[in-house]
């Protein structure tokens, strides 16, 4: 959904002298797999067992709770990942000034929290 809603400003962001660029921990091929679904017009990329996300300290564990409903639903976040742990990326949005400066930022704690694509419109461009 996230996506799709990223997918549906991608002409804006493009026309405002700007990438998009995703990153996800899942593995590249399951990446690939929604990119192609989706008919996403920007690159979806494997964060290696979150490795960027832990570097800005945008990780969090998921709680046990979080973990057995999982489970029970046949979902397997390791496996996903292709790591032997639960951690996740916090839902984050940055967009980055050509001299590397951070225009926009808004990051989520809450995995059901995410702002909206539209949000960081104005921060884009010259």
């Amino acid at each position: 959904m996230e996506l799709e809603a990223l997918q549906s400003n991608l002409q804006t962001i493009l026309d405002r002298g700007a990438a998009l660029i995703a990153f996800c921990p899942q593995l590249q091929h399951f990446n690939q797999s929604i990119t192609k679904e989706l008919g996403l017009g920007f690159p979806v990329l494997q964060d290696v067992n979150n490795q960027i996300a832990t570097s800005f300290g945008l990780t969090v564990s998921t709680p046990p709770d979080v973990i057995e409903a999982e489970r029970s639903l046949g979902l397997e976040l390791p496996e996903t990942n292709g790591t032997d742990h639960w951690d996740l990326p916090m839902p984050s949005r940055f967009v980055i000034g050509r001299g590397g400066e951070i225009r926009f930022a808004s990051v989520h704690a809450d995995h059901r929290l995410r702002s909206e694509p539209e949000e960081c419109l104005d921060f884009i461009g010259d």
